[in-house]
C-alpha cells in the first residue's frame, strides 16, 4: 500500500506532554510555535521475513474452508471485507470512509495488475459454502536473489513470460486478509496452509513477506507461523 495513505496529522497537545509519548516506529512528532499543537508526521518502516517452505509445519489447527481462485472481479470484490480487515490498523485507520475505499481498491488493484510482480497461481480466496468470501491470500513473485540487497525486493524492469512456469522468482505473500468476524479461528493459517501447499509443486521452497514495523499483531502472526525475521536491505553491514 502506498506511503501517501499515512497522512500527516495535526494533535493539541501540551509541550510538557509531548515527551510523555511513547515512541513509534512509524511516526514521529513534531511540537508546533503555538505550543498548544503538535504535528504528527509518519515515518513508515518496513521489515521482511522469509519462511522455507521444505521444512514448514503448521503450527496449530485451522479452519476448513474452500477455496477458489482470484478472479478479475476480486480486487473490487473484496474491497470491503479488505477494509474491514484492515480497519484497526494503519494506514486504513487513520482514513475516513471513502479513502479507505480508494486505499484498498488501489492497494488490491495494483497487485492484481502485477505492480508488486506476476500474480501466482498459489493466491486464492476462502469461501463458505454459500460462495461467500471469508479471506483472502495473494502471492506474487519479486525478482529474489540477493535477499540482503534491495533489488531483490522490487522489480526495476519487466518480469519475464512464464516466471512462474519456469519456476523463478521469489514468492512473496503480498497481501493475507480475513473477515475480523472469524479472525483467530485458524483461517490465516488456513489460507497459509494452502499457499504452501500451491508452491511446494511448483518447485518453490521460501515464501518471503513484508510487514509495516509496529504492526505487532502482523508480527507476531509470522513469527507463530514460522517466519524468520530477515536483516534490513538498506543496512550499512552490508555495504
Amino acid at each position: 500500500m502506498g506511503d501517501q495513505w499515512m497522512i500527516p496529522r495535526t494533535i493539541r497537545i501540551a509541550p510538557g506532554d509531548l515527551a510523555k509519548i511513547p515512541l513509534h516506529p512509524n511516526w514521529r512528532f513534531e511540537a508546533q510555535t503555538d505550543g498548544l499543537t503538535a504535528l504528527l508526521l509518519p515515518r513508515p518502516r518496513f521489515g521482511h521475513a522469509l519462511l522455507s517452505l521444505n521444512r514448514w509445519r503448521c503450527p496449530g489447527p485451522v479452519k476448513e474452508v474452500d477455496f477458489r481462485p482470484w478472479e478479475a472481479s476480486d480486487p473490487k470484490a473484496l474491497v470491503p471485507l479488505f477494509t474491514e480487515a484492515f480497519s484497526s490498523l494503519e494506514p486504513i485507520a487513520g482514513l475516513g470512509m471513502e479513502e479507505r475505499r480508494a486505499a484498498a481498491e488501489e492497494a488490491l488493484a495494483d497487485a492484481w495488475k502485477g505492480a508488486e510482480g506476476p500474480v501466482s497461481g498459489a493466491s486464492a480466496v476462502a469461501i463458505d459454502p454459500t460462495g461467500k468470501a471469508l479471506g483472502a491470500v495473494m502471492v506474487t513473485l519479486l525478482p529474489g536473489g540477493n535477499l540482503d540487497g534491495p533489488g531483490a525486493w522490487r522489480w526495476y524492469e519487466p518480469a519475464p513470460v512464464d516466471l512462474e512456469a519456469m519456476g523463478g522468482g521469489l514468492p512473496h505473500l503480498t497481501w493475507i486478509f480475513v473477515d475480523p468476524d472469524i479472525q483467530h479461528s485458524g483461517l490465516g493459517a488456513s489460507l497459509l496452509s494452502h499457499t504452501v501447499a500451491a508452491l511446494r509443486p511448483m518447485g518453490y521452497s521460501q515464501l518471503a513477506s513484508t510487514f509495516l514495523t509496529g504492526n505487532h499483531a502482523s508480527a507476531l502472526w509470522h513469527w507463530r507461523m514460522g517466519f524468520e525475521l530477515m536483516s534490513w536491505p538498506g543496512s550499512p553491514r552490508w555495504r
